[in-house]
């Protein structure tokens, strides 16, 4: 009687698995972790550290007509954080533009009122027209003569298109302003305003916050 035949013994290879079929389906939503997971409220808190935040009402002296640069650094950390990835910046973004201060020493060094009166105009110029005019709720700045003619309309305008503006606070003006003021401000109503702090040569102002 012949010998049984061996049994070949099983094949060692490794498996491959079948690729996945691809799908045009839309990625699922990433689960929010980490800093994205945050409440909002805590965030807000945080970014309180950056830098100081600018007191209201403001102690304004005449001989510094400006802000120290510090007050810059949590501006310039919010930004940072909006411009990082889509989900920061819809957290962030809100955080930068609910104050939108024109107050601040340059950090150039260079003369305060031409730095802050082109920066008044061209922002002014610019938020009329962006979604982010929505998001200002308090306004810092300080106000100058020059070129007066040029940024106090827009910046005028500016403000009329601020559905949530609740406190404007013009930490300094020039003494000699009070008619620049009425002419730039002529034709002006901002409703929204329940807040204001100013110099009393600043009047003109008050007189188009209906509501205060």
């Amino acid at each position: 009687m012949p010998p049984k035949k061996r049994q070949k013994p099983a094949s060692t290879a490794p498996v491959v698995p079948a690729k996945p079929k691809s799908t045009n389906g839309p990625r699922p939503a990433q689960s929010s972790s980490g800093l994205l997971a945050v409440p909002v409220e805590i965030l807000d808190i945080i970014s309180m550290y950056f830098g100081p935040c600018i007191a209201n009402p403001y102690p304004c002296y005449s001989s510094v007509p400006t802000l120290p640069v510090a007050y810059r650094y949590r501006t310039l950390s919010l930004r940072a954080l909006s411009q990082t990835c889509h989900q920061l910046r819809l957290v962030f973004l809100t955080l930068l533009w609910e104050e939108w201060n024109i107050c601040v020493t340059p950090p150039s060094g260079g003369a305060f009122y031409k730095v802050l009166g082109d920066q008044l105009k061209r922002t002014s110029l610019g938020l009329v027209v962006s979604q982010n005019c929505s998001l200002v709720k308090t306004v810092n700045i300080v106000l100058t003569r020059y070129s007066f003619a040029d940024f106090l309309p827009p910046f005028a305008r500016c403000l009329m298109q601020m559905p949530n503006l609740h406190t404007l606070q013009i930490i300094n003006s020039h003494r000699a302003m009070t008619t620049q003021l009425k002419n730039g401000f002529t034709n002006t109503t901002l409703s929204s305003i329940r807040k204001i702090v100013l110099p009393s040569w600043a009047h003109e102002v008050l007189r188009r916050c209906l509501e205060v």
